[in-house]
């Protein structure tokens, strides 16, 4: 019976909570609404109520909690250090020989053994980090996904609940949930495979906003056409190609002595892999730029409104 109450006092405190967000959302009161969603993700915190004294008696009071954490950190932090140092006339011990050639450099044959055992034969840089351990932009778009599927959790109560109205699950969703998936995403360089791994993403996001479709009595699931139908705004992949044409103008108007605009007008030296080579981010948004019929596009990144232009067109028509 008392595992019953329970069970119903927190259903009653979760429906006013998404009452109180449902009705900070059509007042427009913004901060309210985001600072309810914040403590929604972080869940309940039990505070403590109690404490031990320093001679073991339990402490109720908050007053009094308060004022032992305070005991309790002066007397750690005020305590006298026990001196490091030898006293004036005790014996030093007499420091002993040290060998500086225990450790031999390495021969020039190990050096070359372990540059061949690495992948693609390429040895460490000033920071000591080889190739194969630095995360490519898979590893960075699976920590992103995840990242999002954690505050998906977070926030489930609140995207499945029928009293919240589907504008304000949209809105928590581009504002809130989307955002942490694609941070970062400007520098991606997107495989076909990796596309369509952030596509069905959002597609289960969608699906959890706006639910089934009922026909004749019977539960179906929407079919991708009918989410975008719904959806009615650019598709992720179409925001993140058009965060990547905002940052390659924004690089553009640049000085011409600031790093990222010299990695981009710099071509890369060496000789050319065996094999297919890898999609580069410069082209892969030159491509994204030709698919808009842009002509002579860096002279217009050069105009910061004409280039805003391009980037609402590019969320619109990138779309996969």
């Amino acid at each position: 019976m008392n595992m019953r109450c329970s069970v119903c006092g927190k259903k009653g405190i979760a429906k006013s909570i998404n009452l109180v967000l449902e009705e900070n959302f059509k007042n427009k009161e913004v901060r309210t609404l985001y600072m309810g969603l914040r403590k929604e993700k972080q869940g309940h915190k039990q505070e403590p109520m109690f404490l031990k004294g320093e001679n073991g008696e339990l402490i109720t009071d908050e007053d009094k909690i308060i004022k032992r954490w305070k005991e309790y950190f002066e007397k750690l932090l005020n305590r006298e250090m026990e001196s490091e140092y030898l006293q004036d006339g005790e014996d030093e011990e007499e420091p002993q020989p040290r060998n500086e050639n225990i450790i031999e450099p390495p021969s020039l044959e190990e050096i070359r053994e372990i540059v061949n055992n690495l992948k693609n034969n390429k040895s460490t840089g000033g920071d000591e980090i080889t190739a194969e351990i630095q995360p490519g932009v898979s590893e960075e778009i699976n920590s992103r996904i995840t990242a999002g599927n954690r505050c998906i959790g977070a926030l489930n109560a609140v995207l499945k609940n029928k009293g919240i109205s589907r504008k304000l699950k949209m809105r928590i969703y581009k504002t809130v949930i989307r955002p942490i998936v694609i941070f970062g995403s400007e520098v991606w360089t997107l495989r076909k495979e990796e596309v369509q791994r952030i596509e069905i993403w959002e597609r289960k996001v969608l699906r959890k906003i706006f639910g089934g479709n009922i026909q004749d009595g019977r539960w179906e699931r929407r079919t991708n056409r009918e989410i975008y139908d719904l959806f009615k705004e650019p598709n992720i992949i179409g925001i993140v190609r058009a965060q990547r044409i905002r940052w390659i103008g924004h690089v553009v108007r640049m000085k011409d002595h600031r790093i990222p605009k010299m990695v981009l007008i710099h071509e890369i030296g060496g000789g050319k892999r065996l094999g297919r080579p890898r999609q580069r981010w410069k082209k892969a948004v030159e491509d994204d730029i030709r698919k808009l019929n842009i002509g002579n596009w860096k002279e217009k990144a050069k105009d910061r409104k004409e280039w805003k232009k391009i980037v609402d067109q590019a969320m619109g028509q990138l779309g996969s």
